[in-house]
Order: structure tokens, then sequence, then C-alpha cells
């Protein structure tokens, strides 16, 4: 008998599930996934970011699609995209604060009135230093003119500005290059002219605009720094420790000091942010003011690296560290020629703060598979506008944020196939990388829906599967959700699925109206805490 339920309902991966034609959409690899929602994109895109091709589609492309999606959420609701911007700004969700700023560069340009005024608003919120704001003025007047909206939402960024804050911004960031243009307070000044009845603030504005120095005693440090290049190396020390002027002043007024290791030991001590102090453990050691891990700058270093309240401060995500980790750990940076003997402690402080900037979790005690995707568009280079690292590889790393707190998991990796790994959370960042590139040589077409059926043909109990993918499946003989519902029916149990997306595109292999499945846009401090709520059932 022919059997016309059986023709309609299987459908390989190349093809459009039976009714769900308006829901899917077919993907880089042209494959058919769903199509996710613009918010969740939106997410998704601030997150993952664009900048970086993919192994099917060019990162111009990625950006338009994303920029036309995030249009979208702005024209249904400015204030939301905008409170989304600032979360994932504020929160420290996103390895790199470019997207949020582009975004919010949108929202004063392309928003109704009552959306760019709000956007101007909460300008500080996601512009936090000088560095944000030439970039925010970089984006912003690619899609409009200096009109008086713009140059009231500048000058109220400088004026609300805490006046010992715009110093230290003043001083750390006169100038910098965002594209092929040249940003400087002096032109962002000269531009929005803001006005203040505050007298320090207006004398700091002058000396900005006119190098004219007011108010001597309040505002010496501009004094200081300009003379700084005739300092001797302990004057020099000095005057770090007493104004806590920054690496990027010694940068830009006397440069040859920074091969000095005594000058490196006044930025440590004189409260140097922990961002600048992770990107510059290999000078530290080059100059060698880190030496052993008897030192006591060492030592120093790893009580902070391992202080869980500065940690979540410094707002670190764990990308970020984990990039720390693997620039530190192989001796020489992804540019430039600088070259370092690195110190076995700090390695082991810094794949520490990696597990440690995620917010503990209350083990759950089910059972999890946690598989990796490492077909072949998996190992494109720039995951996340990250030099050096591919999806595969800081996938291989995240699956760690869960397997740490849980004790019931299997951790392995697929391709059309299913591949056995020995990954473990008590393996280094290192030898996780190294695991993760000996799957390389197995990369192959992308099945996605090979942990469900491989758990299946097994007779495997799961609760939970995490899959990390960039969610380019095409070369299966039945769709991932479906077979996800296919184990459910034969083994009897409700097992959920979560997604972990590496690449800021607009489709997901999780089925939106099955309530058992999540799709999660990338890793953050709080993917963890996401997937454990969701896998309780409290999501």
């Amino acid at each position: 008998m022919y059997s016309y339920g059986k023709i309609i309902s299987e459908t390989n991966q190349k093809e459009v599930i039976f009714g769900r034609e308006q829901e899917m959409v077919k993907n880089h690899a042209d494959g058919y996934s769903f199509r996710i929602d613009k918010w969740s994109r939106l997410k998704r895109f601030l997150i993952l970011g664009s900048e970086s091709n993919s192994y099917y589609v060019t990162a111009k492309e990625i950006t338009r699609e994303n920029a036309h999606s995030a249009l979208d959420c702005i024209r249904e609701d400015g204030k939301k995209t905008i409170d989304i911007c600032v979360q994932v700004s504020q929160e420290g969700i996103a390895p790199k604060n470019d997207p949020a700023i582009f975004a919010m560069a949108l929202c004063a340009s392309m928003g109704d009135d009552q959306t760019r005024r709000y956007a101007f608003k909460s300008l500080n919120k996601v512009c936090r230093i000088g560095t944000h704001i030439f970039m925010f003025v970089e984006y912003v007047t690619m899609f409009r003119g200096w009109g008086r909206g713009l140059r009231s939402g500048i000058a109220n960024w400088y004026n609300s500005m805490p006046i010992d804050k715009l110093i230290y911004q003043t001083i750390k960031y006169p100038r910098r290059k965002v594209g092929s243009q040249t940003w400087s307070h002096r032109d962002l000044l000269r531009k929005s002219h803001p006005t203040t009845n505050d007298v320090i603030r207006n004398a700091v504005y002058n000396y900005i605009a006119q190098k004219e120095l007011e108010h001597y005693e309040e505002l010496k440090v501009f004094s200081v720094v300009e003379q700084l290049e005739d300092y001797s190396v302990k004057k020099l020390y000095d005057k770090i420790i007493e104004y806590k002027l920054p690496r990027e002043v010694i940068a830009e007024k006397c440069n040859k000091n920074l091969n000095e290791a005594k000058i490196w030991e006044a930025l440590l001590y004189s409260g140097m942010p922990m961002t600048a102090m992770i990107r510059n453990l290999g000078k530290m050691t080059n100059v060698g003011l880190l030496k052993t891990g008897t030192d006591d700058t060492v030592q120093y270093i790893i009580k902070e690296l391992t202080n869980q309240d500065r940690l979540q401060k410094s707002r670190i995500h764990p990308i970020n560290l984990m990039s720390a980790f693997k620039i530190y750990h192989q001796g020489h940076g992804n540019k430039g020629k600088l070259v370092w003997h690195p110190i076995t402690q700090i390695c082991d402080a810094l794949d520490e703060a990696f597990y440690m900037s995620f917010k503990y979790i209350e083990p759950t005690n089910l059972r999890y598979s946690i598989n990796l995707d490492v077909s072949g568009s998996m190992w494109w280079d720039k995951c996340m506008g990250l030099d050096g690292f591919t999806d595969a590889e800081i996938a291989g790393v995240m699956a760690l944020s869960t397997a740490k707190s849980e004790t019931r998991y299997d951790i392995n990796a697929f391709t059309r196939n299913y591949i056995k790994t020995q990954i473990s959370p008590k393996m280094r960042i290192d030898m996780v990388m190294e695991e993760m590139n000996k799957l390389s040589q197995q990369m192959g077409a992308t099945d996605c829906a090979v942990p469900m059926i491989y758990a299946l043909k097994n007779k495997i109990k799961y609760d939970v599967f995490i899959i990390y993918t960039d969610n380019e499946t095409w070369v299966g003989d039945i769709h991932p959700s479906e077979a996800l519902k296919k184990y459910r029916d034969k083994m009897g149990t409700d097992a959920k699925l979560i997604v972990c997306a590496t690449r800021s595109t607009n489709f997901s292999i999780a089925d939106p109206k099955d309530k058992g499945m999540l799709d999660i846009g990338g890793f953050d401090s709080s993917a963890p805490t996401i997937i454990s709520e969701f896998a309780r059932g409290n999501i």
C-alpha cells in the first residue's frame, strides 16, 4: 500500500518540514533550518558580531543582513532595541562592545524622534570610554549629519561624565583612528559645544580645545602628562603612581620607556584595569617584570586573576580570558614580534579565571549529551571576531562550562558521523584546544541530527542534548528537531535540546514552537546558568 503519510512526513535536511514552509529558511549550506525572530537575531548579532567571514558567506553579507534585521527591530520598538543594547553592553555579555555601539548609532540615526532621543539619553551606558564615543560618532555620521540632536547627545555625554573620569578619558584616549577617520576629543567638543556652569569642567574643555591650562592645581595632571618625555625612569615611576597614569599615556608620550620593567611595575600597582592586565601579561614577562612563579609580582597577578569579585566587576568576558590564556601560553602574540617565556602559574591562574568568570551553578544531576560540531565550516577563523580562534575551538572550551558543574555528561563531536572524544573539564584550556585540533582531521559535511540518532541507535538515555554549531546543517536524512522528537517517542523521555550558535545568522536547528528546544546566540558568563535553568524546566 502506498504510504502517503510516510512520504510527506519524512523529509531530509534539504527539504522543508511539511507544514512549516513559512517558518523555515534555507541556510548558507542550502539546508533548511528554522528562521529565528528578529529580536533573537539582534541579540545574536550584539554578542557574536559579524566582522569576520564564515565558511559560506562574507562578513559584508552577514553585516548587511544583521543591519537590516536590527532596523526592523528599531522600527517596531526603538526603546526595546536600545534597552537590549544597554543590557548586552552593561552586563559584559559580549566579548566586544562594537556591535552594540553600531546598533546604538542605527537607533540614533534611523529611529523616530522618540527613539533618537532615548538613544542619546542612554549613550553613556554603552559608550563608557573615549574609544567608544569615537566609534559611535564614526558610525552615526555615516547615516546622518551633525544636527541639533547629535550635537546635544555628544555634549550630554561629556557633561554627564564625572569630572575625574573625564580627565582620565582625556589623557588616556586623546584620539583614535576608527576605520579611515581619526577622531579626537577636540573634534567632538568643537562640533558639539557643550555648555556648563562647572568652572573645572569648562577648564577641562578649554584645555582639550585650546591647550590652555587654567585651575592649575586641580588640573595639574595635564601639565605632568605634557612633560613625561623629559622625566627619568625613576621620576616617571613616581608620577605614574601619584597620578595613576595608564599605559596609553606612556605609549603616547614616551613609548621607549615601555621596555622598562620598573615602568610596568608602576602601571601594574597603580591600579591597572583587569582587561589591560590580561592583555599585557606577555609584555610584562618580556621586559622581565614577571620572571618566575615565586616572584611577589607574579603572586600579585595570580591573586588578582582569581579574585571573583574583581572579575565580575570588570565585565571580563569568558572568551577574552580564553584568548588571553591561548596567547600567553603560546609565548607570542598573533601579530608583531613580541615573544616571552610563559610562566606556568600564570597560565593556571588564567585557566582558573576562565571558569570563575561564570556564575556559580547548582548541579542539576541530569544526564547531558554535549556535542561539538566539527564539520568543515566550524574551522573557519575569527570566531566572534577573534584572531586565531575557530568556531570549533571556542565551542570545545565553552562546552566545559556545563561539564564543570555537572557529573553526568558525555562530550563528543560530530560531522555526518558521531566521533568519541577524550575532552574533560579537568583538562587545561590548551589541552582542550589540542584535542579539538586533532578532530579537525575528521572534518566533513554537517548533520546536526547525528547526536540524537546515535543516542537512539545505542539506547542511551539523556535528559538534555546540547549542540554547539553554526547551524549550517544540510546532509542528514532527517531534521535535527524531528530526530529529537523521534528520540523522545522511542525512548519514552521528554529530552530537551539546547543549541548554542557560533555565528550571527538568522536560522537555528531548534524548533521555536517546541518548548523543549532552546536557541542561545553566542557564549557569555550567563549561558551556563541559562542552560541549567532550561534543563530544570524553569525557563
